[in-house]
């Protein structure tokens, strides 16, 4: 009967130090959330600025030849990059992205995708994929601005919309649908 009792209070006390571990493991990555999130907010203000200054300026600017400015465009196509991922484990941030863009995208809407999930998803769809990033991919790859760049320079495409998610909990996943056209600035 004693060596139990020794037992019961052996296994409270390894509990309750497992415990304070994770307590004080809860508190750190709190404390890193907390910075990360004031760092996004602060980048977040800063470039709804930047695009306003932008938009601004080019309101008044009547002297632009730059294609991406033109007022005249001759398609309804728009270019759709969508952002998925390349590993596994990531069923609900690919099924957003899914959902929201196989409810936009028609026949004769083109995509860049990044990403092999999405690459898959959508290699048997009706619209174009212009080109598929699978591997070491990322928004500021030189490649895809190239591509985008090279689809409105020529008038192909009369819009631009970036489809991605963002985790802001571990409880939602709110979906961002970015939506730019020829003529605003991209």
């Amino acid at each position: 009967m004693s060596q139990n009792v020794v037992k019961i209070k052996s296994r409270i006390k390894s509990v309750s130090g497992a415990y304070k571990v994770t307590s004080a493991m809860k508190l750190v990555s709190t404390v890193k959330l907390k910075q990360w999130r004031n760092k996004m907010l602060a980048n977040k203000e800063y470039t709804t600025e930047l695009d306003e200054v932008a938009n601004l300026l080019l309101t008044f600017s009547k002297k632009t030849k730059s294609p991406y400015l033109a007022k005249e465009n001759t398609t309804n196509k728009k270019l759709f990059l969508i952002v998925s991922s390349t590993l596994g484990l990531c069923g609900s941030y690919n099924n957003n992205i899914f959902k929201v863009s196989d409810a936009n995208i028609s026949k004769d809407d083109e995509a860049i995708i990044l990403g092999q999930k999405g690459i898959a998803h959508y290699e048997n769809d009706d619209f174009k994929i212009v080109e598929g990033f699978s591997e070491d991919y990322s928004i500021n790859n030189k490649a895809i601005i190239e591509k985008m760049a090279d689809l409105f320079s020529k008038n192909m495409k009369k819009e631009l919309i970036l489809k991605f998610t963002s985790s802001i909990q571990n409880i939602r996943t709110p979906l961002f649908s970015l939506q730019k056209t020829t003529n605003s600035c991209l």
